[in-house]
């Protein structure tokens, strides 16, 4: 075929789909904004989630402190929480009450007048008025989870309003009851949420504190023009304020915009770039087009590679994050886990790494002396959480007691051994045995491993250790690889005055052997 028709061809296969792709996106540009715009919305719910989030976490902190002196330090409780109440600077008085709700125990913060303050009558008549979320809270500490809830206190005959914070609390005999934070809300915005939401703010975001009953602004310093807000929440503890956010400059909608037009040109953009590409490609035709193919398939294959090491570690990661894992057994198991995909994934991409530096000619070895058997060992325990996930049955026929010392680069050594394993579970198929050996032969030392996979043709056996030669027939194709793996391992044997020898047939399996000098 001439290569006015490969060009003429190339131009169809290219321009043909990028023409449909841009009429595409041109049509979808505005469902992609859209998109854009949802997944937007959701960050900025995240933004004022995270400050919710934030007042619960400080005052599951300041119960979790009360429990801590009532079961710790019982005797001097009364001195403990009037430090508690000093130092948050928000809470006015702590109280205890039986399962009746009936107050024990009232400790009020020094600084307040006694009239400022809820008598004791007024706390017995919140609780009695409100007997199921007393219940609620007892069942829910069964499960041994701290809850908090919220409830308003009106006194001093109506001049006053605070909010009560209870929780379950227990005593050193095992007893529980109810424990209660009265709380100076305007002392808790000012000191806790405030600073988180001077963290958050930006040129471009804006958060603010309103409250509920008159919509007025507490944190002045960022003010809210009217109608500037774009999105509120209230606070789930303190009802009786909520949060707000709006942006600075140009609305979500002016951002889409903008977003469609650079998104336009920038198609048209990419088009003409695919015209001038198409132009060179046809000057130099055969070459480009099997080198861009050899380039397509190794980052497609390379992808895959390091797909799997990484689903593992980030969904036993997911799984620790959430706290999903009862056991300490558990988690080391799974800790264990995330270590030995990572070594997984560290391996494929010093292939890649190494690879480049041969190529550069800048690749360079640190020889020490050392015995085989206990870099085996490594690899093996290494691999160890793979092979089981996989299925296999390996057959270890290493001898521990056994030395076997050459002089070599411990490192590359480690990658050609793990090269070849990687082979033997991949082109295993349906039978999933592998045989670990190593010895002594003649005036050699020799590392193999032997599979019962698909097996390698005579004439690929020439071939497989060639940079990026992959077998063609369908069957072994199928399996994702780079094609750089027994290419490193022939130059790692090369540059150790050793060599690498495979024995396979078809439908029966391979053997690989490494061949080192032996050390005296």
């Amino acid at each position: 075929m001439t290569q006015k028709k490969i060009g003429i061809i190339l131009i169809l296969i290219v321009l043909t789909p990028a023409l449909f792709y841009t009429a595409y996106e041109i049509n979808t540009l505005g469902e992609n904004e859209l998109i854009v715009n949802q997944i937007f919305e959701q960050q900025l719910d995240a933004i004022l989630f995270s400050i919710n989030q934030e007042a619960w976490n400080v005052s599951k902190n300041w119960a979790d402190r009360i429990n801590y002196f009532l079961t710790k330090d019982y005797e001097n409780l009364d001195e403990n929480l009037q430090q508690v109440i000093e130092k948050t600077g928000a809470i006015n008085a702590i109280f205890l009450s039986d399962s009746l709700g009936q107050v024990q125990r009232y400790i009020i913060d020094p600084a307040m007048a006694r009239d400022e303050l809820p008598l004791a009558d007024d706390l017995n008549l919140l609780l009695n008025q409100n007997p199921n979320i007393i219940k609620l809270l007892f069942r829910r500490s069964k499960t041994g989870y701290l809850k908090l809830e919220s409830l308003p206190i009106v006194f001093n005959a109506g001049k006053n309003k605070a909010i009560v914070l209870l929780f379950v609390a227990e005593r050193p005999s095992g007893e529980k009851f109810i424990a209660g934070m009265l709380i100076n809300t305007s002392n808790f915005v000012s000191r806790v949420l405030i600073p988180k939401i001077t963290q958050i703010n930006t040129e471009r975001l804006r958060v603010g504190i309103f409250e509920t009953a008159t919509d007025k602004q507490v944190n002045t310093e960022t003010e809210f023009p009217e109608g500037a807000v774009h999105d509120k929440r209230k606070i789930w503890l303190f009802p009786e304020y909520y949060i707000a956010i709006r942006l600075e400059g140009q609305s979500i909608e002016e951002l889409a915009q903008w977003r469609f037009y650079r998104s336009l040109v920038l198609i048209f953009f990419i088009d003409l770039i695919i015209l001038i590409g198409v132009w060179i490609i046809y000057r130099n035709i055969r070459a480009e087009m099997r080198l861009t193919q050899m380039k397509a398939d190794f980052v497609s294959n390379v992808s895959h590679e390091l797909r799997t090491p990484l689903s593992l570690i980030r969904m036993f990661a997911e799984t620790l994050e959430l706290n999903r894992v009862q056991t300490e057994n558990k988690k080391k198991e799974y800790y264990q886990i995330i270590g030995q995909e990572s070594e997984r994934l560290t391996h494929l991409i010093n292939n890649i790494l190494d690879f480049s530096k041969i190529e550069a000619g800048k690749k360079q070895y640190h020889k020490e002396i050392f015995d085989l058997n206990e870099v085996i060992k490594d690899v093996l325990r290494l691999y160890a959480f793979h092979l089981q996930n996989k299925g296999f049955h390996l057959q270890n026929e290493i001898n521990p007691a056994e030395k076997l010392k050459i002089n070599a680069d411990k490192d590359a050594i480690t990658e050609a051994i793990i090269n070849l394993i990687d082979n033997a579970v991949k082109y295993s198929n349906e039978d999933k045995r592998l045989r670990i050996k190593s010895g002594l032969f003649q005036d050699a030392v020799y590392f193999e491993v032997e599979d019962h996979g698909i097996g390698i043709g005579i004439d690929d056996q020439k071939k497989i250790f060639d940079k990026f030669y992959r077998v063609s027939t369908g069957l072994v194709h199928d399996v994702k690889g780079t094609g750089l793996g027994l290419s490193l391992i022939k130059y790692i044997m090369e540059m150790h005055n050793g060599r690498v020898s495979v024995e396979s047939h078809l439908g029966k399996g391979s053997t690989f052997r490494l061949i080192f000098p032996k050390e005296r």
